[in-house]
């Protein structure tokens, strides 16, 4: 896809059990992508009016 190359597409699952797979991926790098968010945000200073919430909110959406 990066080559412009219109074959590209053969190289995925486009099933429905390749959609789901697709999920279960995103399912085990999540606990990676909670930890290392967390030690990024412990070394950065927020705003006094940033609550947990909006930090939660706008990090998922940044995962999703």
């Amino acid at each position: 896809m990066a080559r412009l190359d219109n074959a590209a597409m053969q190289y995925f699952d486009v099933s429905m059990d390749g959609f789901w797979k697709s999920f279960n991926v995103a399912a085990i790098v999540l606990p990676a992508f909670l930890i290392v968010t967390a030690f990024s945000l412990a070394n950065t200073e927020l705003p006094e009016h940033v609550g947990f919430f909006e930090v939660a909110v706008v990090e998922l959406t940044r995962y999703v």
